[in-house]
């Protein structure tokens, strides 16, 4: 039997039976979704800093070496009037004064120097505040009355000579210095004592010129 003969013999029981050959589907073809690739992000390399972009590391700072005071080349008349350190007198056994010296504004309490009485009165009014009592036992002192004290000392404190000095010696003929105290207690080491019951007296008030 060839094929067309069997295609009529198929169609002839069909029509017989009522059926009716539908159309035959084609096949679905499904669609597949293109595959997409992800871009690959590659990291991008660091630039390394060349030698010449570093910041050099700063010199370190050096100080300023202290420069030493002039020397005392005073001589005769020349010593009526004091050493001088930056335009601060200096009086003390090196550095000695004569007896025509007199502070140049003794206004102040004491016979101070005008400026370190206020600075003095500045500094008893803080010390009052916090409690502490502060009382100047001697200010200003001529060349006769620094002479008079030192020959006290030698003779009624010889062993305590080196807290005193002699006359043109002391910095109480500039006005510049002062002797403290509590008002209670002095005795010849006084500026320890001063340091301490003052807690900011500076060494220059404290020290013994005497």
């Amino acid at each position: 039997m060839t094929l067309r003969s069997s295609a009529l013999a198929l169609a002839a029981v069909l029509a017989l039976t009522g059926c009716t050959a539908g159309p035959v589907a084609s096949p679905v073809k499904a669609s597949v979704p293109a595959t997409t690739t992800a871009p690959v992000h590659t990291p991008s390399a660091i630039p390394t800093p060349s030698p010449s972009a570093t910041k050099p590391s700063p010199a370190p700072t050096q100080k300023a070496t202290p420069t030493a005071p002039p020397r005392d080349t005073r001589k005769g008349s020349q010593l009526n009037t004091p050493y001088l350190v930056k335009g601060i007198p200096v009086v003390s056994k090196k550095h000695r004064i004569t007896a025509a010296y007199a502070p140049k504004n003794p206004s102040g309490a004491y016979h101070l120097d005008s400026t370190t009485a206020a600075a003095l009165a500045k500094m008893t009014a803080a010390a009052r505040a916090e409690g502490v009592r502060i009382r100047v036992h001697s200010g200003y002192r001529n060349w006769a009355a620094q002479f008079a004290s030192y020959q006290r000392a030698k003779r009624n404190y010889p062993q305590n000579l080196s807290f005193y000095a002699p006359a043109g010696a002391s910095e109480h003929q500039t006005g510049l210095a002062v002797d403290l105290w509590d008002g209670v207690t002095w005795s010849l080491p006084m500026a320890y004592t001063a340091t301490t019951t003052s807690r900011g007296t500076t060494a220059t008030s404290a020290r013994p010129t005497r």
